[in-house]
């Protein structure tokens, strides 16, 4: 089991890349379903920018060279495949030698989100403390 497959049935939208290639490894049940994907293959191997944002070459605004291991970016996007404005929560994180880029998206124009800051400030204290609780052991159980 990866360590991202703890994102499966999360109700925000979560994908993973390979930082170096900008390859798709993993995408959760929220964020296949928003995007209409049914099948892993329709995405694992194609690069991130074209499945998510559209193009052909990467995004001018990736933040992949400001990620921290144990750090979150957070920022906010207009995402033009699904038209919906997210806040996005950015880290790194590395597993077996491998440098990955878990991005957490929370849609922001939902009329089922709460748009206080308080929402968005526990929401990343919450998440803060069950990935703290999940990458400081070696038991994927």
């Amino acid at each position: 089991m990866k360590i991202w497959e703890f994102f499966e049935k999360l109700d925000e939208m979560v994908y993973v890349t390979d930082i170096e290639t900008n390859e798709l490894v993993y995408m959760n049940q929220k964020l296949r379903d928003s995007m209409g994907i049914h099948d892993s293959a329709e995405y694992i191997g194609r690069m991130c920018y074209e499945v998510l944002q559209g193009p052909n070459s990467p995004c001018e605004f990736c933040t992949n060279c400001r990620l921290k291991n144990g750090e979150f970016l957070t920022w906010t996007h207009m995402n033009p495949v699904m038209n919906k404005k997210v806040l996005l929560k950015d880290t790194l994180i590395e597993e077996n030698g491998k440098k990955y880029r878990i991005e957490l998206a929370i849609d922001a124009d939902s009329e089922n989100s709460d748009k206080s800051s308080y929402f968005y400030a526990r929401s990343e204290t919450i998440l803060n403390e069950c990935l703290h609780k999940v990458f400081s052991t070696a038991d994927a159980e």
